[in-house]
């Protein structure tokens, strides 16, 4: 559900109890769409969050603790300067508008009381937090927004702020209701309600039609949607869908949807933290990644010319000996090339009663003509030796860089994420950025951990480097090892020494095959083996090794079944 004027109207409430009176301990911007501001009133901290993501912009109040930059950019700094030490007046909505108001009373330079709103504008890729003085005017937002980019609106600092349009839409007020229904009188349709009021989003419309066919008097059903609003009986509901996962969230329970699919939750602020979690973590890893992975698709895209390259040259060289044959003809003929001859017919002594055509320079001598089809050969001789060596060594690289990719692409937090930039310069692919102070440690991840049908444990690795630490020193000798064949994929260890139960062992093949680049396709083949059996190159990147004594499944992923596998965190 998008987060609408209703809900957000349940959000400012909730916000404005919590928050009114206190004071604004510290500010930091951990992302550059995202403001946290650590709060103390009545002698608790709370961490009000603001995001102006275009995904999953919304403000609450959340628990989480995120990594700052080394040097705050200028927004956070800027809000420090302005709001530090500062009180809140109060947090309101600009009616039922997806703007929220934050009035905040601090000292300006020479002490003098002021007081500044800090404006939350809730509107998907528009999204915005901007700072406004006293007398109105833009001191500074998070997206500055200027001719350019909008010509309706523009946000800059000196600008007199104006609210966002409001697209002809009316108040959902009882007057307004009364005099909807008057004109429509009947066929209203969710649509209808949602184009025509603020603040109201196409699922709350629904639910609105739900009770309005509920009622005698239609606009009664409408009325009394919005009198649960306007007297605050709220209940903040977490809508589920049959596996347990979060789908929406609600400001109150909808008698349009299932009762057993509605759980409440004792506020809006740990409901929509539950429900952004993931999705929110997953977003900024997409963000932060962008670059990394930019770059390597550049490098692999790298990769496939050059293979592309050595697979012409290859063909090249497999015509080496027609250079041999011809130099040597010419050499046995020279006594028959006329001066300025531009091509001679001799006997091909190679090939039983042929002739063979042998092309001149006929600026050069016949001797020249037939260094040069020596040379030619004797150069395609060379590089043919050269490319064999070459062409394994761009493949082995390809497939290390398809593997950083795939680990990428799986990436689910930033200390993962941070494990793949430090190989990336260890590989010397990227430079170690000079930083002015020493940067805090992340903490060390994990494998993935499942727990088979048969109650055995099973690890899988998440990138090259802990590939090769699951490998190579969690393994035991005798305990089971799999990897897809021929493809970038997490190495698997199933934790058992000796015979494996045929569940066990499948179900470790699927989670191979649902952490490589084969995830999609069909009969995907899974070597296995034991750890014993598998050794690194002293040459080898991460991630690399070779093995034997291995034994191949087939294996099309079932992703029901990988959702059926416990996995701990």
């Amino acid at each position: 559900m998008p987060l609408d004027g209703i809900t957000l109207g349940g959000i400012v409430f909730e916000l404005n109890g919590l928050l009114a009176g206190g004071r604004i301990d510290k500010i930091q911007q951990p992302e550059k769409d995202e403001i946290i501001l650590i709060i103390k009133n009545n002698a608790r901290q709370y961490r009000l969050l603001l995001s102006a993501n275009a995904g999953s912009a919304r403000l609450q109040i959340t628990q989480a603790a995120k990594e700052n930059p080394d040097t705050p950019p200028n927004f956070c700094m800027l809000l420090r300067k302005h709001l530090s030490g500062g009180k809140i007046l109060s947090v309101n909505q600009l009616g039922n508008e997806r703007v929220v108001i934050i009035t905040i009373q601090s000292c300006s330079e020479l002490g003098d009381k002021t007081e500044k709103r800090l404006i939350a504008e809730i509107m998907g890729k528009h999204s915005n937090i901007i700072l406004v003085n006293s007398e109105g005017f833009v001191i500074d937002a998070i997206k500055r927004v200027d001719i350019t980019v909008s010509s309706l609106r523009q946000v800059m600092p000196h600008d007199i702020y104006s609210a966002p349009p409001s697209q002809n839409k009316m108040e959902p007020t009882f007057d307004n209701i009364q005099r909807f229904f008057d004109e429509k009188k009947s066929n209203i349709t969710a649509r209808m309600i949602a184009d025509s009021f603020t603040g109201i989003s196409r699922p709350a419309a629904e639910e609105i039609i739900c009770r309005i066919k509920n009622c005698a008097n239609g606009a009664d059903g409408f009325k009394n949607y919005m009198q649960a609003v306007a007297e605050h009986n709220y209940s903040p509901s977490m809508l589920i869908d049959p596996q347990g996962e979060p789908r929406d969230f609600l400001p109150f329970r909808y008698i349009s949807l299932a009762p057993e699919l509605q759980q409440e939750r004792p506020g809006f602020s740990q409901m929509m933290e539950e429900f952004y979690a993931a999705r929110d973590m997953a977003q900024h890893i997409k963000s932060r990644s962008r670059e990394l992975n930019i770059l390597l698709e550049k490098l692999i895209e790298k990769c496939e010319r050059k293979d592309a390259l050595y697979a012409q040259k290859l063909i090249e060289c497999a015509q080496m000996d027609i250079y041999r044959i011809k130099g040597e003809l010419l050499t046995a003929n020279l006594y028959k090339v006329s001066r300025g001859a531009r091509k001679i017919t001799v006997d091909n002594y190679y090939s039983e009663n042929s002739q063979l055509e042998i092309e001149l320079d006929e600026r050069i001598s016949p001797q020249a003509n037939a260094q040069q089809y020596f040379k030619k050969y004797n150069k395609l001789k060379t590089a043919s030796k050269l490319l064999s060596g070459q062409t394994a060594q761009n493949r082995e690289e390809k497939n290390y860089l398809d593997s950083l990719k795939l680990s990428l692409d799986n990436c689910t937090n930033y200390a993962e994420l941070e494990e793949i930039r430090q190989e990336l310069i260890q590989a010397d692919y990227i430079k170690n950025p000079v930083r002015k102070k020493k940067a805090r440690p992340l903490p060390s991840t994990a494998p993935h951990r499942y727990i088979s049908s048969d109650g055995i444990e099973i690890l899988v690795g998440k990138n090259n480097r802990q590939n090769d630490a699951l490998t190579l020193k969690t393994a035991l000798p005798n305990e089971t090892w799999l990897h897809v064949k021929d493809m970038p994929g997490s190495h698997v260890i199933i934790r058992r020494a000796g015979e494996i139960p045929q569940n066990t062992l499948e179900e470790a093949a699927h989670l191979a095959v649902y952490y490589s680049k084969g995830r999609t396709s069909q009969n995907v083949p899974v070597d296995y083996t034991l750890a014993r059996y598998v050794k690194k190159p002293g040459s080898a990147k991460p991630g690399m090794v070779i093995y034997q004594n291995m034994k191949t499944v087939y294996i099309t992923c079932d992703f029901n079944m990988i959702e059926s596998l416990t996995k701990e965190r």
